[in-house]
Protein backbone atom coordinates (compact mmCIF):
# COMPACT_ATOMS: atom_id res chain seq x y z
CA UNK A 1 0.00 0.00 0.00
CA UNK A 2 2.99 2.48 0.96
CA UNK A 3 4.39 1.68 -2.72
CA UNK A 4 1.19 2.53 -4.42
CA UNK A 5 0.99 6.10 -2.04
CA UNK A 6 3.87 6.84 -2.96
CA UNK A 7 3.48 6.26 -6.91
CA UNK A 8 0.43 8.29 -6.66
CA UNK A 9 2.67 11.10 -4.92
CA UNK A 10 5.34 11.22 -7.67
CA UNK A 11 2.66 11.23 -10.44
CA UNK A 12 0.46 13.87 -8.81
CA UNK A 13 2.70 16.12 -7.29
CA UNK A 14 4.77 17.59 -10.72
CA UNK A 15 1.46 17.81 -12.66
CA UNK A 16 0.71 20.53 -10.19
CA UNK A 17 -3.52 20.50 -8.82
CA UNK A 18 -6.25 19.89 -10.47
CA UNK A 19 -8.51 22.30 -10.59
CA UNK A 20 -12.14 21.44 -9.35
CA UNK A 21 -14.83 22.04 -12.31
CA UNK A 22 -12.14 21.58 -15.33
CA UNK A 23 -12.11 18.28 -16.49
CA UNK A 24 -8.66 16.23 -15.80
CA UNK A 25 -6.39 16.17 -18.74
CA UNK A 26 -5.89 12.94 -20.49
CA UNK A 27 -2.31 12.83 -18.51
CA UNK A 28 -3.76 13.17 -15.31
CA UNK A 29 -6.61 10.67 -15.93
CA UNK A 30 -4.05 8.23 -17.26
CA UNK A 31 -2.20 8.58 -13.68
CA UNK A 32 -4.97 8.16 -11.42
CA UNK A 33 -6.42 5.56 -13.46
CA UNK A 34 -3.17 3.64 -13.93
CA UNK A 35 -3.11 3.19 -9.90
CA UNK A 36 -6.89 2.52 -9.87
CA UNK A 37 -6.78 -0.46 -12.58
CA UNK A 38 -3.60 -1.87 -10.65
CA UNK A 39 -5.33 -2.78 -7.42
CA UNK A 40 -7.39 -6.41 -7.03
CA UNK A 41 -11.15 -5.92 -5.85
CA UNK A 42 -11.69 -8.81 -4.97
CA UNK A 43 -15.12 -7.34 -2.89
CA UNK A 44 -16.41 -6.99 -6.53
CA UNK A 45 -15.20 -9.31 -8.30
CA UNK A 46 -12.68 -6.93 -9.96
CA UNK A 47 -8.56 -8.30 -11.08
CA UNK A 48 -6.45 -5.58 -11.19
CA UNK A 49 -4.78 -5.39 -14.81
CA UNK A 50 -1.30 -6.56 -13.66
CA UNK A 51 -2.65 -9.53 -12.17
CA UNK A 52 -4.97 -10.24 -15.39
CA UNK A 53 -1.19 -9.59 -17.90
CA UNK A 54 0.83 -12.32 -14.89
CA UNK A 55 -1.85 -14.51 -15.73
CA UNK A 56 -1.65 -14.53 -19.20
CA UNK A 57 2.19 -14.87 -18.78
CA UNK A 58 1.32 -18.48 -16.76
CA UNK A 59 2.58 -17.11 -13.17
CA UNK A 60 1.00 -15.03 -10.57
CA UNK A 61 1.46 -10.95 -9.87
CA UNK A 62 2.78 -12.12 -6.20
CA UNK A 63 5.48 -14.11 -7.89
CA UNK A 64 6.36 -11.50 -10.68
CA UNK A 65 6.63 -9.50 -7.71
CA UNK A 66 8.94 -11.82 -5.90
CA UNK A 67 10.76 -12.61 -8.45
CA UNK A 68 11.08 -8.52 -9.11
CA UNK A 69 12.66 -8.20 -5.68
CA UNK A 70 14.87 -10.85 -5.89
CA UNK A 71 16.69 -9.31 -8.94
CA UNK A 72 15.96 -12.13 -11.58
CA UNK A 73 16.67 -10.75 -14.91
CA UNK A 74 13.35 -12.63 -16.04
CA UNK A 75 11.61 -11.08 -13.12
CA UNK A 76 12.72 -7.68 -13.57
CA UNK A 77 11.82 -7.81 -16.52
CA UNK A 78 8.53 -9.45 -17.13
CA UNK A 79 7.44 -6.78 -13.94
CA UNK A 80 8.42 -3.64 -16.58
CA UNK A 81 6.17 -5.39 -19.09
CA UNK A 82 3.33 -5.60 -17.33
CA UNK A 83 4.05 -2.02 -15.90
CA UNK A 84 4.40 -0.63 -19.37
CA UNK A 85 1.39 -2.70 -20.82
CA UNK A 86 -0.82 -1.47 -17.85
CA UNK A 87 -0.12 2.21 -18.79
CA UNK A 88 -0.52 1.51 -22.38
CA UNK A 89 -3.78 -0.31 -21.78
CA UNK A 90 -4.99 2.55 -19.77
CA UNK A 91 -3.71 5.67 -22.08
CA UNK A 92 -5.69 3.50 -25.15
CA UNK A 93 -8.55 3.65 -22.96
CA UNK A 94 -8.37 7.34 -21.92
CA UNK A 95 -7.44 8.21 -25.79
CA UNK A 96 -10.80 7.25 -26.53
CA UNK A 97 -12.67 9.77 -24.57
CA UNK A 98 -10.27 12.49 -25.26
CA UNK A 99 -11.17 15.79 -26.76
CA UNK A 100 -9.06 18.22 -29.02
CA UNK A 101 -7.61 19.93 -26.22
CA UNK A 102 -6.78 16.97 -24.52
CA UNK A 103 -9.05 17.00 -21.79
CA UNK A 104 -11.48 14.15 -20.96
CA UNK A 105 -14.95 14.67 -22.11
CA UNK A 106 -17.90 14.86 -19.70
CA UNK A 107 -19.55 12.24 -21.80
CA UNK A 108 -17.74 8.79 -21.93
CA UNK A 109 -21.12 7.17 -23.95
CA UNK A 110 -20.73 6.37 -27.04
CA UNK A 111 -23.41 7.20 -29.46
CA UNK A 112 -25.46 4.65 -30.72
CA UNK A 113 -24.05 4.45 -34.30
CA UNK A 114 -21.16 4.17 -33.30
CA UNK A 115 -21.71 0.96 -31.01
CA UNK A 116 -23.23 -0.22 -33.81
CA UNK A 117 -21.06 0.25 -36.25
CA UNK A 118 -18.25 -1.34 -33.48
CA UNK A 119 -20.70 -4.75 -33.50
CA UNK A 120 -21.26 -4.67 -36.93
CA UNK A 121 -17.08 -4.85 -37.63
CA UNK A 122 -16.42 -6.76 -34.40
CA UNK A 123 -14.00 -3.90 -33.39
CA UNK A 124 -12.25 -4.79 -30.32
CA UNK A 125 -11.66 -2.22 -27.48
CA UNK A 126 -8.66 0.18 -27.86
CA UNK A 127 -7.20 -1.61 -24.76
CA UNK A 128 -6.76 -5.01 -25.74
CA UNK A 129 -5.28 -4.27 -28.97
CA UNK A 130 -2.90 -1.90 -26.96
CA UNK A 131 -2.39 -5.18 -25.13
CA UNK A 132 -2.17 -7.11 -28.01
CA UNK A 133 0.85 -5.00 -29.40
CA UNK A 134 2.70 -5.63 -26.36
CA UNK A 135 2.39 -9.57 -26.33
CA UNK A 136 -0.63 -9.77 -23.88
CA UNK A 137 -2.44 -11.26 -26.89
CA UNK A 138 -4.16 -14.46 -23.82
CA UNK A 139 -5.14 -11.66 -21.23
CA UNK A 140 -8.94 -12.86 -20.43
CA UNK A 141 -11.02 -10.54 -21.93
CA UNK A 142 -14.06 -10.92 -19.65
CA UNK A 143 -11.59 -9.95 -16.88
CA UNK A 144 -10.20 -7.51 -18.48
CA UNK A 145 -13.33 -5.96 -19.66
CA UNK A 146 -14.43 -5.80 -15.91
CA UNK A 147 -11.96 -3.43 -15.08
CA UNK A 148 -12.31 -1.30 -17.81
CA UNK A 149 -16.04 -0.84 -17.15
CA UNK A 150 -15.19 -0.12 -13.22
CA UNK A 151 -12.58 2.35 -14.95
CA UNK A 152 -15.13 4.02 -17.05
CA UNK A 153 -17.09 4.16 -13.66
CA UNK A 154 -14.32 6.22 -11.96
CA UNK A 155 -13.72 8.37 -15.04
CA UNK A 156 -17.14 9.29 -14.77
CA UNK A 157 -17.28 10.70 -11.23
CA UNK A 158 -14.27 12.21 -11.34
CA UNK A 159 -15.68 14.34 -14.24
CA UNK A 160 -18.87 15.38 -12.96
CA UNK A 161 -19.81 18.60 -11.84
CA UNK A 162 -19.74 17.22 -8.58
CA UNK A 163 -15.91 16.05 -8.98
CA UNK A 164 -14.89 15.65 -5.26
CA UNK A 165 -17.36 13.53 -4.59
CA UNK A 166 -17.19 11.21 -7.24
CA UNK A 167 -13.64 10.70 -6.67
CA UNK A 168 -14.06 10.07 -2.97
CA UNK A 169 -16.84 7.43 -4.04
CA UNK A 170 -14.61 5.91 -6.34
CA UNK A 171 -11.75 5.75 -4.09
CA UNK A 172 -14.17 3.84 -1.51
CA UNK A 173 -14.93 1.46 -4.20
Amino acid sequence: VYQRLMEIESRLLPTGLHVIGDAPSAEEAVATLVNIASIDREEEGIRGIPDILAEARGTTIDEVYKQNDLGTLEGVQLNKDITDATRAAVRAFVGDVTDFRGKVKRSLKQDAFTVAMGKLFKKEPSYVKALNELGFEGANKDDLRGVFDYLSFCLTQVVKDQELEGFFEALEG
